[in-house]
Order: structure tokens, then sequence, then C-alpha cells
């Protein structure tokens, strides 16, 4: 009878095993978090917005992952033992609460990573000649680059109001987009900049259009239509500018 009574109390005193299901499930939450602040992170790295907050930028994408980690982990302290239940619990609002948080930093620093690794100035590199359109094959390795070299000059002497983005390459001139940055603030900045280095502005338009020449070169900011931002350019004297240059 005793010895019954002794089996019945180690019997009612073990503690009860966290079931294979919910084990499953909170790792499942771990692993999607993970992968969610990698793939935020990452995409933000190199497509975000380096004008805007990466904080504000990740809002969606942290609630949408906030939501696809609380499934799984809750369906893992809900299947627990009541004996095992708060310390999973403690586990899955720390996976809930820092995947999003988590996703939110990883975005901010992908954007600024992004914005850091942007150039401050057009490459004007005009990439593999043999691969581009006419009249880049025309015009031979030698030359092209020949061609590039004083408007890389020019880009390098100046200093830059932001990054660049894309560009835009020709024997006649090399440009580029400004990001982040208006056309008055690109205008108010070159006319400060330019005639200390020898430009002379020859034609302002506030808000479209700014003119700049010195020697056998044109620098011109002028708004872009496709984007509403402005386009910085440097030009062979007498050439159309890059965005107006019909083929060949």
């Amino acid at each position: 009878m005793d010895q019954k009574a002794v089996e019945s109390e180690g019997v009612g005193t073990s503690p009860r095993r966290v079931p294979r299901t919910a084990v499953v499930l909170l790792v499942l939450a771990g692993t999607v978090a993970v992968a969610g602040i990698l793939v935020i992170g990452g995409f933000h790295r190199e497509y975000g917005d380096i004008t805007r907050s990466g904080y504000t930028q990740a809002l969606r994408p942290a609630s949408v992952l906030a939501v696809l980690v609380a499934v799984p982990a809750s369906l893992a302290v809900a299947l627990a033992a009541a004996g095992r239940r708060s310390s999973l619990a403690l586990v899955a609002a720390l996976i809930v609460l820092g995947a999003p948080a988590a996703a939110l930093v990883a975005t901010e620093q992908g954007v600024r990573a992004r914005e850091s690794a942007m150039p401050t100035a057009p490459s004007c590199s005009g990439g593999d000649p043999a691969e581009e359109a006419e009249p880049f094959k025309a015009a031979g390795v030698a030359r092209f680059e020949a061609a590039l070299a004083p408007y890389r000059q020019v880009f390098a002497e100046l200093p830059s109001p932001g990054r660049f983005g894309a560009g835009v390459e020709s024997v006649d001139g090399c440009g580029g987009w400004l990001v982040g940055v208006g056309v008055d603030e690109a205008h108010v900045f070159y006319l400060r900049e330019l005639p200390s280095r020898g430009w002379t502005v020859v034609e302002r338009a506030p808000g479209e259009m700014l003119v700049a020449t010195k020697g056998d070169l044109t620098f011109e900011v002028r708004m872009a239509v496709t984007d509403g931002g402005p386009f910085v350019e440097v030009l062979r004297t007498g050439s159309p500018g890059l965005l107006n240059a019909g083929p060949g």
C-alpha cells in the first residue's frame, strides 16, 4: 500500500514533456523570422529608397512578418502542456516581437548601405563599348575612353549635392540623375560651386534649366521629364543634351 502511494506520488510530480509538434512549430517560427529578416533587409539593400527612412519603408513587410511568425508560435504555445506553457510562451513572445523589430533595423541598415554605395558623380565609364549599340562600337575602346575623360574630370572636381543613380554617357557627354535632391536645390548648389571653378552661367530658368560653360564644355542641370528629378550632364559644347540626343 505504501509502495503504491509512493509510485502514485512519483507519477503525479513528474514533469510533462513538451509535445514534439509544439517544438517543431516553435522552430518553424524562428526559421521564418530569420529568413524574413534576411529577405527584407537584403531587398532594401538593393532597392530601398534612400530618400526615405528605412524604418518607414519596413513597416508593412515587418507587420506581415510578425503575422507569419505569430501563427506557428501561437500554435506551439496552445499545444504545450499547462506546466510548460509559460516558458514556451516566453520564447514565442521573443520571436514574435523580435522578428519585426529586427526587420526594421535591418531595413534601415540596408537603405543606408545602399546610399553609401551610390556614387557622388556619374561613372562616365562607358562600360564595354563592344557590348554597346552604335555609335559606341564605332568609337572603339580607346577613343571612347579618351572622349569620356574630360567629363569624368569635371565631375571629379565638382562637389555633389547628393548621390547619383542611373547615368548616360556617349562620346559627346556624360550625365546622371540625382537621387533625393530637388531641381531648385541642385540649382542653388551648382550656382554656388560653378563660378568659383571657372564656369560661366549663361542660362538659368528656376525649376527647369541651368546652363554653364567653360572652354569647349557645357554643364547643364535640367528637369528630367521621366521622373521629375534633376539630370546633371557635362557635354561637348554644341552637342544635344543626352536626354534629347537621337540614335547614332
